[in-house]
């Protein structure tokens, strides 16, 4: 099945984003937060707590805040709040879970797709008269009748569906690339395939011939690594194991991991 079609196309053309380094005092880079939204507010308090409110900060979140975990929505909420703040802003990207809620409003297999693969979770962070219906969803048979309630998330939520509808496939400055998944390294950013920007998962990072650092997620690892200068950010929080941040500014690049612990102590009580 093609992740996208003709339905979408024209609403999601591939999107660029261009920041100047030079404007922001400080830019924290985190990815994949699938609804782990504690582990979000507990890092945000830290990070803000050696910033001014005169410094400039940019938070990039590299795609999927949707999906798993509990509380997707109040992370969308407190993004679109940061952004109302003076001298803060967030930029997040688009990602395949993102693309797979986008989809979901196409017919019943783009909702089936996006349900198997966490979408119920997301729903019901936003949406509680479905989450009394339907949860838990792996009991009395509440997938298929979620499913079969053909649910739309753009007519239930069209401010949020709009809000996800317009997050960039990639984010370009003067030494950085950030994307959600991989890249085409042999096509200019204009020119690349947005299956791959939000998919991929070869060995793509191996052919890196851009001269800048790639920061991406998508594929969880148990700690950070990297290859030919692409560094990969996904520590798989949602899963139980941690949230990695880089933050850039004053020529220098500091990492910053916090555990899961509210999925830490779930697993010691069983």
């Amino acid at each position: 099945m093609e992740y996208f079609d003709t339905f979408l196309e024209d609403k999601i053309p591939l999107k660029i984003v261009e920041i100047d380094e030079k404007e922001y005092d400080y830019i924290c880079v985190m990815t994949d937060l699938h609804g782990t939204f504690e582990v979000f507010d507990k890092v945000y308090k830290e990070l803000e707590k050696t910033f001014s409110k005169e410094q400039k900060v940019l938070y990039l979140i590299l795609g999927d805040s949707c999906d798993r975990g509990e509380n997707s929505f109040k992370l969308y909420k407190t993004y679109k709040k940061i952004n109302k703040i003076k001298n803060r802003k967030v930029i997040h990207l688009l990602g395949n879970h993102e693309q797979m809620l986008l989809n979901s409003v196409i017919d019943r297999n783009y909702l089936n797709m996006w349900l198997s693969n966490g979408g119920a979770d997301t729903i019901f962070s936003f949406d509680k008269k479905m989450k009394k219906k339907f949860f838990p969803i792996t009991e009395n048979n509440n997938y298929e009748k979620l499913l079969d309630t053909g649910y739309d998330f753009s007519k239930q939520f069209p401010d949020y569906y709009n809000y996800i509808l317009n997050f960039p496939h990639v984010v370009v400055s003067q030494n950085y690339i950030f994307v959600h998944a991989g890249i085409d390294f042999n096509l200019p950013l204009d020119k690349q395939d947005k299956e791959k920007l939000l998919w991929r998962r070869d060995y793509w990072q191996k052919f890196n011939n851009t001269g800048k650092k790639v920061f991406h997620g998508h594929t969880p690892v148990k700690k950070v690594c990297g290859t030919k200068n692409c560094i990969n950010l996904d520590t798989g929080v949602v899963f139980g194991l941690k949230l990695t941040i880089v933050k850039i500014g004053n020529g220098k690049e500091t990492y910053y991991e916090i555990k899961n612990e509210k999925v830490e102590n779930e697993n010691d009580s069983k």
